[in-house]
């Protein structure tokens, strides 16, 4: 037969029953902990359904970009296209241009080379370095200068001095006039224009006076009261050497201006010839024909006289630096 010790049975009972709750315990903790990792999955699971709604988002608008940019690069390459085109049509345009300039150029250089060689056959062969040139069979060599350059002279400065007598061709009874009208001394200053060749053109001034009287004592004109002015242009050609020419030939129109004692006006032509003995200094002989409106007659018309004169002089003519 067992006998059981009831001490020992009721500690048995006892340490039972504290490894039953110890057990309950753990089962508790573990089911705690279970319940925890099932919310934590849960959260875990509501996150990665948040991360692929954004990635899903995230691919649509990547989509949407895609497409803007096809559309863009299309644009860009028709507009390139465009652009390819019409750079194409300007230089064939140009290309066309350059073309039929060259063949005209072509054809300016063939027409001047067949002028040229026309020119180098008509021209005479000529022998070079002691050869003989067999005709047709070497060219002249055509050289092509340009025109030598003109050289202008200098303007030029003219100081006369001379004395004269006139003839009159008419004369007037009432004023008591004579064949011979006074004598007189003339001093004249011209400009002559610069310029080339033999022909110059000179601006001048002359005056003069009477040297004797002329008419009655009463009414006539007594030595060195009558005074005229005369502003003349002269067409003067010269001989010899061109800066320093050996002869002058003038041919000179003016306007005479008497201002004392009466006022007259009147017109006149010269001839004149100058030998210049110096380069600066030569002596001149002038004919002049002329014409003076004077006084009014007893009748009272204009009187008209007609004087044909010769003058002799030294003249200066000078350069001006």
């Amino acid at each position: 037969p067992v006998v059981f010790d009831r001490r020992k049975l009721i500690v048995l009972v006892a340490c039972l029953g504290a490894g039953t709750s110890a057990l309950a315990q753990t089962g508790a903790e573990v089911a705690e902990g279970a319940a925890s990792a099932a919310a934590a999955t849960q959260e875990a699971a509501s996150e990665a359904e948040g991360a692929a709604e954004a990635t899903e988002e995230a691919a649509s608008e990547a989509q949407d970009g895609a497409e803007a940019a096809e559309g863009a690069a299309s644009e860009a390459a028709e507009e390139a296209s465009d652009a390819a085109e019409e750079a194409g049509e300007e230089a064939a345009e140009a290309s066309e241009s350059a073309t039929e300039a060259t063949e005209e150029a072509a054809a300016s250089a063939s027409d001047a080379a067949s002028a040229t060689e026309q020119a180098v056959d008509s021209a005479p062969p000529q022998a070079t370095d002691g050869e003989e040139i067999i005709p047709g069979m070497r060219r002249q060599v055509v050289e092509l200068e340009a025109p030598p350059e003109v050289e202008t002279n200098p303007l030029r400065m003219v100081y006369t001095l001379g004395v004269g007598g006139s003839l009159r061709l008419v004369k007037n009874l009432q004023f008591q006039q004579s064949r011979f009208a006074p004598l007189y001394i003339e001093l004249g200053v011209g400009a002559v224009l610069p310029g080339s060749g033999m022909l110059r053109h000179q601006l001048g001034l002359q005056v003069n006076t009477n040297l004797t009287s002329d008419g009655p004592e009463n009414f006539g004109v007594s030595p060195v009261s009558q005074w005229t002015i005369t502003p003349s242009y002269t067409a003067r050609l010269a001989f010899g050497d061109e800066v320093v020419p050996d002869f002058l030939l003038g041919i000179r129109g003016g306007v005479p201006i008497t201002v004392s004692p009466d006022f007259s006006i009147g017109g006149e032509l010269s001839v004149s010839g100058t030998y210049m003995i110096l380069a600066g200094f030569g002596v001149y002989l002038e004919a002049t024909g002329s014409l003076f409106f004077g006084a009014n007659s007893r009748e009272g018309n204009i009187t008209a006289h007609p004087l044909l004169s010769a003058e002799l002089g030294v003249a200066f003519d000078l350069e001006v630096l």
